[in-house]
């Protein structure tokens, strides 16, 4: 099961993820930047909460027209948030899997 859904070509509603590591909520107090990564997109998350490690990211247009086969009703996408901390260090998030992300083939 995906942990996050949205239609092809679609940039509503936005991703909106709790950032942890074994368990435990990343406190992003010392982050500097959060990047989005899916597929071919690369781009700038907002951190809406540091000391719980809420990060958004707002899908821009043609975000989600993505290449889904027409005998499928939905393609996963793997996904992930990269931060970079005040000091230079990068971690990734999930740092031992990757967030699925499902987008469902559009009809028209």
């Amino acid at each position: 099961m995906a942990d996050f859904t949205i239609k092809q070509n679609d940039n509503r509603p936005d991703l909106e993820v709790q950032l942890k590591s074994g368990g435990s909520v990343i406190d992003l107090s010392t982050a500097s930047s959060v990047t989005f990564h899916l597929d071919e997109i690369s781009a700038a998350a907002t951190i809406t909460d540091a000391v719980n490690g809420i990060v958004k990211y707002e899908w821009a247009a043609g975000d989600t027209d993505l290449p889904i086969p027409f005998n499928v009703p939905a393609k996963t996408y793997l996904a992930e948030f990269e931060v970079e901390w005040n000091n230079g260090d990068i971690q990734t998030f999930p740092n031992s899997d990757h967030l699925e992300i499902d987008i469902v083939r559009e009809v028209a």
